[in-house]
């Protein structure tokens, strides 16, 4: 910590780190919220398949096991989404 205290930047250097640095940070907090963005709109989109197949279900335009097809599918991508998100 010491050497660190000793470190003094000339010039007009000092804010220019602070304006990068500014801007990094920046840039990342938003990266962040539109990587939360795309996610959300994932999950409704893969939830508006659901209420539509649950609809095509109750109307009678698939069957059970289609439905139940449709589920697995739709879980699975779900699941397969949000492993390849969070890491």
């Amino acid at each position: 910590m010491k050497e660190l205290r000793k470190f003094s930047l000339k010039g007009g250097t000092k804010e220019a780190y602070q304006q990068t640095l500014r801007i990094m940070v920046e840039n990342n907090f938003k990266n962040g919220i539109d990587q939360r963005k795309r996610l959300s709109d994932k999950i409704e989109e893969q939830q508006q398949r659901l209420r539509n197949a649950r609809n095509l279900l109750l109307v009678g335009d698939i069957d059970g096991a289609d439905y139940k097809e449709i589920k697995t599918i739709t879980n699975d991508n779900s699941r397969t989404r949000e492993s390849t998100d969070i890491e």
